[in-house]
């Protein structure tokens, strides 16, 4: 796995922070990772974030004509606190039935966060194939498994 480098915007927060009224709004993307090939917004009003996050999220992320890179920021919404300081962004393959690993990416994180923000950047080089349909998993690494936190499924073109 490569790490992601200086070009990622990293931004946490703690969900606990923001008292149980706030919590109602981004708890319902619990689970959840959104992709968008715009930045991702931060807002003080949980409800209109949700509605501007679920307005942003695209499931087709395009590489720009004559680009060999795949650009996209996500958000994950961690199911749990990961306890740790570095997290793996996985790509599988679920082509034919099967979940072939494809690529990872590592993102540093708040231990106690539960929101994580990246900018993330792929390449044919990394095994991502212009067409492919995949799953990415923001997992907690422990040993040679990976913990889900939070899934999404994005199609590269």
């Amino acid at each position: 796995m490569r790490k992601i480098g200086w070009g990622v915007a990293l931004l946490l927060f703690t969900l606990g922070m923001a008292g149980a009224a706030r919590a109602k709004g981004l708890a319902k993307l619990k689970g959840q990772i959104i992709v968008s090939a715009e930045d991702l917004p931060v807002l003080d009003d949980e409800e209109k974030m949700v509605a501007e996050l679920k307005r942003l999220h695209k499931t087709v992320i395009e590489k720009p004509k004559g680009g060999d890179t795949w650009s996209f920021t996500m958000m994950g919404f961690l199911d749990r606190k990961p306890g740790t300081s570095t997290l793996a962004l996985l790509f599988y393959d679920t082509a034919g039935g099967k979940r072939t690993y494809v690529a990872g990416k590592d993102i540093s994180c708040d231990p106690q966060g539960t929101i994580l923000k990246a900018n993330v950047e792929v390449t044919v080089d990394d095994g991502v194939k212009p067409g492919a349909t995949l799953d990415l998993d923001l997992a907690k690494m422990v040993g040679d498994k990976a913990q889900s936190l939070a899934k999404a499924k994005v199609t590269f073109k």
